[in-house]
């Protein structure tokens, strides 16, 4: 397949390049059919789902439960169909081989946090944390600008000696890299291409007569980068010219470091590696 088609799902012929390996201990993520050592980026552009949003410093943590440790960030993209009508057909297409790709590894027709359905009959994607952290926004944890909640500021007080931000890769119409605390405000409403791999977790213990009903198949977005096309207060009648560009990039996995390739950890706060003095 062309180089410059391989990352775009709109292609009719998309899913064909592309393969599930076997991924951690009971996992797949999506791969390169001619090499499997590289995971398959997937872009998409899509509108942001204004209220579907947990993108604050604290991420999905409200504090009630879980710890902050294990916040992530989470939102969904929708179909451009009122804001770039123009792209709906690239993003229906994309939606039917990204369907297409899933049901090509699940064990059940319960398939969870990827497919987002509406009650107006469309269909939105989940996605979740960065992959990896974000180098510019390294920065020590105490700085990191959380609501102003004592359990909050308790956590992240444990956590700052030897934890950094896994930020978002989030870049505006400028291509610069947008700070934290303007994620919510540059992201809801905005038309954006994001680009992300797909992982596939199976749930639901040994098969048995109940297995179908409590089986399930998980799959989890883990984005890569995004990029703003289209902020949604300068949006203006006629909406940009989206160009499609080849990734060149190729993130490997390495065999002998599998627990650790791209994609683990996903949470915003990842512990800091730190080398050991000889």
């Amino acid at each position: 397949m062309d180089t410059d088609r391989k990352h775009y799902p709109h292609y009719s012929d998309w899913v064909n390049g592309v393969i599930w390996r076997n991924y951690r201990r009971y996992g797949h993520i999506a791969c390169d059919k001619i090499d499997d050592t590289v995971v398959a980026p997937i872009t998409m552009v899509g509108v942001m789902h204004p209220t579907s949003l947990r993108l604050e410093p604290n991420g999905n943590y409200t504090g009630r439960f879980g710890t902050l440790a294990k916040a992530k960030y989470r939102f969904t993209l929708k179909s451009p169909v009122d804001v770039a009508p123009e792209l709906t057909c690239a993003w229906d297409t994309g939606m039917r081989n990204l369907r297409r790709l899933t049901r090509g590894i699940a064990r059940t027709r319960n398939t969870k946090y990827f497919f987002i359905d509406y009650s107006n009959g469309l269909t939105g994607l989940r996605l979740s944390s960065p992959a990896r952290p974000t180098i510019a926004e390294r920065k020590r944890l105490l700085s990191w600008p959380l609501p102003d909640n004592e359990v909050y500021h308790a956590q992240l007080k444990k956590l700052s000696c030897d934890h950094i931000i896994n930020a978002l890769p989030l870049f505006d119409q400028k291509k610069h890299l947008v700070e934290s605390q303007d994620y919510t405000e540059t992201l809801a409403g905005a038309l954006i291409k994001v680009t992300f791999h797909l992982e596939h977790y199976s749930f639901g213990g040994s098969k048995g007569p109940r297995y179908y009903e409590r089986a399930s198949d998980t799959f989890s977005a883990i984005v890569h980068e995004i990029t703003v096309l289209e902020a949604e207060e300068s949006r203006l009648y006629k909406s940009p010219t989206v160009k499609y560009e080849s990734d060149k990039s190729a993130v490997k996995l390495e065999p002998q470091d599998d627990d650790r390739a791209f994609g683990q950890p996903t949470y915003m706060f990842m512990k800091e590696e730190v080398e050991s003095s000889q």
